[in-house]
């Protein structure tokens, strides 16, 4: 029965409009009304100005109180960055410099750009572009690029310059200052970088400034990015860097360290029959009193060779991503040693057979072992073809032997 009534209450509630709802809550209270004389205080205009006086009051307190927290905090960060440009030795030039590149990066905190180098990177780029803009000669904007790398150093961004790692495409430390002078790179404008590009040989590469001669002029204002890709190994990197001149002399860019892995190159997979040697690498046993302590090589047989990659049929035990030293003979005077990375491996009846990706070699020596696949899979098809015209059936039984 209660429960009926309820619902009848509350059915006719909901069927009220809201301002028979409100007079219905203001006679609630009706058989209890207020006194006069505290009615008459609530409604005193005095009270009703207090209120909001003591309302306004309390606003006011809580923008104070929170602006002054705001600005605590500010001051905290100031700190912060004073502590680490002193921690880091920076120069009153160069903390000028590094709290523009903050502002530029638009990082919530200012001390953000010690920390995080796609950060810093993106607010000198910013920073180097306005400085373009604003018209200053070219021995300022070298100068101001200097002052960015002598920064990049202190903060830690910059790794040393020096020659072609021997750790290749999974390598997160590359730098465009590790693109030695000579080598031939592909270019062009970051608008439209999958456009008409161009080849272009590094002439000169230092600790601040790489230069390059593309074999065709071009031209373009200081601050532009361009975008250069380079082969490094069995891999393919990219990264943009920014215009400090573009001249008759070439074309001078920013160095970076924000280089990206593009793609690998794919190579013609073909079978020999190359004796070789392998070794452990490093060198695991310790020296002997006296004694120099070499790599034990073990015979090993190339049987694929695919570019720098290549399969071996050795007795040595190895692991995935081993290092071996290898060995072998690749034609009549022409030996290649090289460091080589273990990317697979599976046991046969008679030995292990192993994929080792060569992981030291220059550009010359890559290119090199290309030729040379090329030409033995073109001597190959040769013969084939030549057994083919002379007895048909046994290459096609030698054939369905193979596949099978």
């Amino acid at each position: 029965m209660w429960i009926a009534v309820e619902a009848i209450l509350i059915t006719g509630g909901l069927a009220l409009t809201p301002l028979e709802r409100y007079s219905a809550m203001r006679r609630l209270n009706s058989h209890h009304p207020l006194p006069d004389s505290l009615r008459a205080f609530l409604t005193h205009p005095w009270f009703i100005w207090g209120g909001i006086l003591l309302i306004g009051i309390l606003l006011i307190s809580l923008v104070l109180v929170r602006r002054k927290r705001t600005v605590h905090e500010k001051y905290q960060h100031k700190e912060q960055f004073r502590f680490l440009c002193d921690q880091r030795g920076l120069t009153a030039q160069q903390r000028e410099i590094l709290t523009a590149i903050a502002r530029q990066s638009r990082a919530g905190r200012m001390e953000e750009v010690f920390f995080q180098s796609d950060l810093f990177v993106r607010g000198a780029s910013q920073l180097m572009q306005e400085y373009f803009a604003s018209g200053h000669n070219l021995i300022e904007r070298k100068k101001m690029n200097v002052l960015i790398g002598q920064i990049k150093q202190k903060l830690g961004f910059q790794s040393g310059f020096g020659g072609l790692p021997i750790r290749r495409g999974r390598d997160p430390g590359l730098s465009s200052r590790d693109i030695p002078v000579g080598k031939t790179v592909s270019i062009a404008l970051s608008t439209r970088p999958e456009g008409s590009r161009v080849d272009a040989v590094v002439i000169q590469s230092d600790e601040f400034e790489l230069v390059l001669r593309p074999e065709i002029p071009v031209s373009c204002p200081p601050g532009e990015h361009w975008n250069v890709r380079y082969r490094l190994g069995t891999s393919t990197y990219e990264f943009d860097a920014l215009t400090m001149v573009c001249g008759s002399d070439g074309l001078e860019l920013s160095h970076t360290e924000s280089v990206r892995f593009l793609n690998r190159r794919r190579f013609l997979r073909v079978p020999v029959e190359f004796p070789a040697q392998v070794a452990p690498f490093p060198v695991q046993r310790q020296q002997e009193r006296g004694r120099l302590v070499v790599p034990q090589f073990v015979p090993a047989t190339v049987t694929e060779i695919s570019g720098p990659g290549l399969r071996i049929h050795t007795e040595l035990a190895t692991e995935h991503g081993q290092r071996l030293l290898v060995v072998f003979e690749l034609e009549p005077g022409k030996v290649i040693q090289d460091i080589g990375e273990v990317r697979g491996l599976r046991d046969t009846a008679q030995d292990q057979s192993i994929g080792v990706e060569l992981v030291g070699l220059d550009d010359t020596t890559v290119n090199e072992l290309i030729r040379t696949t090329n030409a033995i899979a073109i001597r190959r098809d040769s013969q084939m073809r030549k057994m083919n015209a002379e007895n048909p059936e046994m290459v096609a039984t030698s054939g369905e032997r193979d596949h099978g």
